[in-house]
C-alpha cells in the first residue's frame, strides 16, 4: 500500500534586504509627503477661509462663498499697474529717494487708487508695516457687520472699569473715555475712529468675538494677524482692501458703510493727510503709529472726495522721527493732489 504524498511545501516569497530597506524608506518618505501637504493645504484653508480668488486676464476677483447659491462680489483689481499714473509714480519714486537721502525717512511705501476706474499704482507694495492704530478700522467694520444681523448691539452699553492690561501711549491724543461710565458701542466707535482713543478700543477688543474679527481678514484675502502682538504688519496694498469695501459698500451694508465713512470724516487728526488740501475736501481717514526701539513708524489712509473722481491713497513709513515723518505723508498728499488735478 503506498503512503498519501506529502503536501507540497509552498515557498513564501521573500525580499532581500537591500531591497525591503529600499520600499520602507519609500514608504516613510511617502508618509511624511503626505502630513506635509494636508498641514500645508489646511494653512491655505485657514487663510483664504470663506473666500473665492481667481485671476483671470489680468484681473483678480475676490468673493464671498458664505452662502450656498450666490457669491457677492467683493474685490476687483486689475494686477497691472496703470499707466496713465506712471509720471505720478516716477514723482513719488523721487520724493521717497529725496526723504531717504536726507535720512527723513528710512523706508516707505505709497499705495494710490482712483476709485472710479480702479487705476492704481504702488511704490514698494512688498514690504510690510507695523499697522498700529490703523488696526482700529477692521475693528470698526467688524462691530458694524454684527450690527447688521443685530441691530440693538450699536446701543448696548460697556462699562468702563479700571484696565486689567497696560494700554499703549499714544504719541497723538484727543478724547478719551472715562473710568467709571458706561458707553454705547456706537459711543465707542466713535472716540475710537474720530478721536483715535486706545481707551475705546480697548473696551471693544476685550468684548469681541476673536474668531470673527479674524474672519474679517481672510473675507479680504489677508492672513489673520496675531491678536496678542503688537507688531502686526501690513502692506499698503492689504491695508488699503479695508477702505477700499467701505467706499464700494461690498462687504458692509450701504448704510453700514456709509456710517463708517462719516466716522472716519470726522477724524480731527489734521497734520497728515490733510495738511496742504483745501478745507473744503472731504477726506475719511485713519492714522497710525509705532515704535519699537529707536525705529518710529508713521501711518495714514483716506479717501479725498475731489471733484466727480475719488482716491485713496495709503501712506506707511519708518524713520526715527514722528514730525518728519507725518511731513512727508503730507508732501506726499499734496504731491498726488496737484498732480491729479492737473490731468482733470
Amino acid at each position: 500500500m503506498k503512503s498519501a504524498p506529502l503536501p507540497e511545501k509552498k515557498e513564501h516569497l521573500r525580499i532581500p534586504l537591500p531591497y525591503f530597506i529600499a520600499l520602507l524608506t519609500i514608504l516613510i518618505g511617502l508618509i511624511i509627503w503626505y502630513f506635509l501637504m494636508a498641514g500645508d493645504t489646511k494653512g491655505q484653508q485657514d487663510k483664504s477661509a470663506k473666500m473665492d480668488t481667481s485671476i483671470q486676464d489680468n484681473v483678480q476677483v475676490i468673493r464671498n462663498k458664505d452662502f450656498s447659491l450666490i457669491k457677492p462680489l467683493i474685490l476687483v483689481d486689475k494686477s497691472v499697474e496703470s499707466e496713465e499714473l506712471r509720471t505720478i509714480k516716477e514723482e513719488l519714486e523721487l520724493l521717497i529717494n529725496t526723504k531717504k537721502g536726507s535720512q527723513q525717512i528710512s523706508s516707505g511705501s505709497i499705495y494710490l487708487r482712483k476709485l472710479t476706474k480702479g487705476d492704481w499704482i504702488c511704490i514698494n507694495g512688498n514690504e510690510p508695516f507695523p499697522t498700529g492704530s490703523l488696526m482700529k478700522v477692521p475693528v470698526m467694520i467688524y462691530y458694524l457687520k454684527k450690527a447688521e444681523t443685530n441691530p440693538q448691539l450699536l446701543n448696548q452699553k460697556i462699562l468702563f472699569n479700571n484696565p486689567d492690561i497696560q494700554i499703549p501711549v499714544q504719541s497723538f491724543t484727543s478724547k478719551s473715555i472715562t473710568i467709571g461710565k458706561q458707553y454705547s458701542i456706537k459711543e465707542l466707535l466713535e472716540y475710537m475712529i474720530k478721536y483715535s482713543d486706545n481707551n475705546a478700543t480697548y473696551l471693544l477688543n476685550r468684548n469681541m468675538d476673536k474668531g470673527v474679527f479674524l474672519k474679517v481678514f481672510t473675507d479680504l484675502g489677508m492672513a489673520k494677524p496675531d491678536m496678542m502682538s503688537l507688531q502686526n504688519k501690513l502692506t499698503t496694498i492689504e491695508f488699503s482692501r479695508f477702505f477700499r469695501v467701505l467706499y464700494n459698500g461690498s462687504y458692509l451694508s450701504p448704510a453700514m458703510s456709509q456710517l463708517a465713512m462719516e466716522l472716519l470724516s470726522e477724524s480731527e487728526f489734521m497734520p497728515g493727510i490733510k495738511r496742504d488740501l483745501p478745507n473744503e475736501i472731504v477726506v475719511a481717514h485713519k492714522f497710525g503709529e509705532a515704535s519699537f526701539g529707536e525705529v518710529r513708524t508713521f501711518s495714514e489712509s483716506g479717501i479725498i472726495y475731489d471733484s466727480d473722481d475719488p482716491y485713496l491713497i495709503t501712506i506707511m513709513a519708518q524713520g526715527n522721527n514722528d514730525n518728519q515723518l507725518i511731513s512727508f505723508i503730507a508732501e506726499v498728499s499734496a504731491t498726488i493732489y496737484t498732480k491729479i488735478r492737473q490731468r482733470i
